[in-house]
């Protein structure tokens, strides 16, 4: 078969292949490639890949400038070290270590104010247990002067001095030596025991204190200074009229036994105001209900006591006639 010659160009034209003939007879000779371009396979749209979770941030999970940061989550256990231990608790358990906590140091300060106000005490007591052997020493030097005073009772210095004018000079010289002597020694026990009592007043004043900050915490209400006086002067009044000795009433200052003493007036009020309720319940007169009719004895009653009344303001034979015939009415 001879060549075909491109008349333009002047080159023998390449001749057509299978595909190009299949491709010409269907009328699309103009969509079929040259016969040096090979056709490509057009490329396959890329797999989606599986994202492999990993720790490290790609700059998608960078944020920008205007982009709020994620919410944080929310964590349910927390971490504390106890004893030098790492320990991890859960939410509930940690709030109820720090309630527990904040009770145990309120009651750790309550015990520590108590402790120091008991040791207050204590240290005036000792205060006191030392001077009480110093007294003692004091009185027994001054009763020691007192009978080397006492031959010198009964002298008449007047006539001594009359008598004897040599040694009257002696013997009131002593006197009078042994009178400063117990002079000075009993001022010392004076002194002594003002130092005794003012320590007695301080231990008194701490007890008082600590015997208050207790009755307050068994009688709340009495936090309040003027419920305070109040409620004293009612339970004084209270158990002087109950027989207690207002001497002995003066001195007492434990909170408990104060507080118990409250308690016996509550009671005895409270069962006084319910025997009065009581009373009132029995006297008063019975109440009509509605839609409620009264018994015959009731009835009867009534007509007996008006007819009683009516007979005793009139004296009337008729009425006297009919209160018998109602009561001897079955």
């Amino acid at each position: 078969m001879a060549e075909a010659t491109n008349p333009q160009a002047g080159v023998p034209a390449a001749a057509p292949t299978v595909p190009n003939r299949m491709l010409a007879f269907l009328g699309q000779a103009e969509q079929a490639a040259p016969e040096d371009e090979t056709p490509q396979p057009e490329p396959a749209a890329p797999a989606a890949v599986e994202a492999t979770p990993t720790d490290e941030l790609s700059p998608e999970d960078i944020p920008d400038d205007g982009e709020a940061p994620p919410a944080a989550v929310a964590v349910d256990e927390f971490e504390i070290v106890h004893n030098g231990t790492q320990v991890k608790l859960p939410r509930a358990e940690v709030i109820k270590l720090a309630q527990q906590g904040f009770d145990y140091t309120q009651k750790t300060q309550a015990l520590s104010e108590r402790s120091k106000g008991i040791d207050n005490i204590m240290a005036r007591v000792s205060e006191m247990e030392q001077i009480l052997p110093v007294i003692a020493t004091q009185q027994a030097e001054v009763a020691a002067f007192k009978a080397q005073l006492a031959p010198y009772e009964k002298v008449d210095w007047v006539q001594l001095a009359t008598d004897n004018p040599l040694e009257y000079p002696k013997y009131r010289a002593q006197y009078d030596l042994l009178v400063s002597g117990h002079n000075q020694a009993a001022q010392r026990v004076s002194q002594t025991m003002g130092e005794y009592q003012q320590k007695r007043d301080e231990a008194q004043a701490v007890n008082l204190q600590a015997q208050y900050q207790k009755l307050t915490q068994l009688v709340p209400e009495w936090q309040d200074a003027a419920k305070f006086k109040a409620g004293t002067q009612e339970l004084h009044s209270y158990l002087v009229a109950q027989g207690a000795d207002p001497q002995i009433l003066a001195t007492l200052t434990d909170a408990l036994s104060v507080s118990i003493a409250r308690k016996a007036m509550l009671y005895d009020r409270a069962m006084k105001s319910k025997g009065e309720k009581a009373k009132l319940l029995q006297t008063a007169p019975p109440v009509a209900r509605p839609g409620v009719h009264p018994t015959r004895e009731a009835v009867k009653s009534d007509q007996q006591a008006e007819l009683t009344a009516r007979f005793k303001k009139s004296g009337n034979i008729k009425d006297g006639a009919a209160l018998l015939a109602t009561r001897l009415k079955l």
